[in-house]
Formats: C-alpha cells, structure tokens, sequence
C-alpha cells in the first residue's frame, strides 16, 4: 500500500456527486460517447487499431489530447495496442490480467518501447497507462488529474532504468489504491449514481474503475484537487 497517498478526495467525491454529474452529463458527446465507442470496438474486435483510421481518429481525441511525439509514433502506438511488436505482445501478455506487480512489469517494457520509438525525451506513462486500460478496462489510468487528486509528488530524476521504475512503483500505488477503494465501498455512492444517471445510455461498458477516473477527471477539471 502507498505511503504517499492523499485519499481526501473521496469525502469530496461524495459531497458533490450530483454536481459532477450534471457537468458530466453537460458534456456527454465528449466525455462518455467517445469512451462507449472505443472499448465497444476494442471489447468485440471490430477493429484493426492499425488501420482503422476512424477507431485512431476518436481515440486521439478522447485519449490523446495532450499531444504525442510524431506520427511515426502514433502508428507504433497502434501497433502495440493491436498486435503487438518485437516480441511484445500486450494484449496477449498474461500480465494484462495479473497482480499489481505483474501489471507493472508489463508497463515497464511498453514504457520502454515507446520511449524507444519516440524523438521526445519524455516517458509516456499517461498514453501507455490508457493503452494498458483499453485492453483491459479494469486498469486504472494515471494522468495529470489523477495525480492532483491523490496529491502525487513529482518524479525524480535519474537515468532511463530508475525513471521507468519510478513510474512502475506509482502505477503498482495506483492499481492498489484503486482496488482498496472498490473493495472498501468509499467511492461506491458516486459510482452508483454514475450508473443511474447514465444506465439507458450505453454505461455498461464502464468498469467500476473507469466510472471513478470519470468523476476524479471531472472532480479536478473544475478546479479540486
């Protein structure tokens, strides 16, 4: 379990449940249509990632708008979130499905290979978290909102080796948080009133995990955290 954890937020979670809905709500062609038709494609193989221009198109827009490194990479992105490349397999690798442990040994190596395959220096922990999560929706996804939520300090420095572990450790925390919370009940109020809000309009294909990024993303998008 994480030392370094803030878990305030969830009081907050609750309190404002009904408000974080209604933005949610406001912006549904954004916040949850895109998402339904990702892991709907993703979930029934409907799609050939790599080449399926329209599939990359929403993705981009939904997961990827912070910008990425270069078209060359984006393709290597697909790649790996499809079949896989040079002996690494995601979406066949066991690990997917494993352990916390297992699960960080896995983005270990995808950090690596997209760091290799990129011109920028910087570590793609947030894309290869949301490349972990499509293929298995019961994974969390860390980005910035994430981190201002549970209060993450900044990473360190270091050399290539000791930044990927640093990032290992932080998503082995998250995934353990993650689970604790589920099992714990903290956040199952929100979670259900995400559910009822949404229930006619496609919320099934929400794991527990994804519907709590949901209201975290929004819950920091207004200016908590």
């Amino acid at each position: 379990m994480c030392d370094d954890i803030h878990r305030g937020g969830y009081v907050l979670l609750n309190d404002e449940i009904d408000a974080l809905l209604d933005h949610i709500d406001g912006g549904y062609e954004k916040l949850i249509q895109p998402y339904i038709f990702i892991i709907r494609a993703e979930v029934r193989n409907q799609v050939n990632v790599t080449d399926d221009v329209a599939f990359q198109c929403v993705f981009k827009d939904y997961f990827l708008r912070a910008g990425f490194p270069g078209r060359e990479w984006l393709k290597a992105y697909f790649r790996l979130m499809d079949g896989g490349v040079d002996g690494l397999h995601p979406r066949q690798d066991e690990s997917l499905f494993g352990g916390p442990d297992q699960v960080a040994d896995l983005l270990g190596r995808v950090l690596r290979h997209l760091y290799d395959v990129s011109t920028s220096d910087k570590i793609p922990f947030s894309f290869s978290t949301k490349l972990l999560h499509v293929l298995n929706p019961d994974l969390p996804i860390y980005d910035s909102m994430v981190e201002n939520f549970y209060h993450f300090p900044a990473f360190a420095g270091g050399d290539l080796d000791e930044r990927i572990r640093q990032r290992q450790r932080r998503y082995k925390c998250l995934i353990q948080e993650y689970r604790r919370v589920l099992e714990a009940g903290d956040a199952d109020r929100p979670i259900a009133k995400f559910r009822e809000r949404f229930r006619q309009r496609g919320e099934r294909v929400f794991t527990d995990t994804k519907a709590l990024d949901t209201l975290i993303w929004q819950f920091c998008n207004l200016g908590n955290g």
